[in-house]
């Protein structure tokens, strides 16, 4: 299993018992001013070893419509040194509104 996370507020959650999937890719816009990029998802890598962080320059909140090229390499290179590259892509999107 792989996740992905663009922007995600990780400063809000708690990693006390988590089990994390093996393969964990975090995507940052380095302008982000709505979830910041030090507090959050630079901790979240810090805190999770077999992650991945991209933190994509000159890109804010908005990174996936901003720099969508840069995503999709960051995935495909995450799917190549996985080894399931071209193999079918399952996503779920959990969403959490508070």
């Amino acid at each position: 299993e792989a996740l992905i996370s663009i922007a995600p507020p990780a400063g809000r959650w708690d990693f006390d018992g988590i089990v994390p999937p093996a393969r964990w890719l975090v995507i940052q816009g380095e302008q982000d001013e709505i979830v910041d990029p030090q507090a959050h998802s630079v901790r979240l890598h810090q805190a999770i070893p077999q992650s991945s962080l991209v933190i994509v320059q000159g890109a804010g909140h908005m990174v996936h419509y901003a720099a969508d090229g840069q995503i999709v390499d960051a995935v495909d290179a995450m799917a190549e040194r996985h080894g399931c590259r071209g193999q079918c892509l399952a996503v779920r999107i959990d969403a959490q509104c508070s």
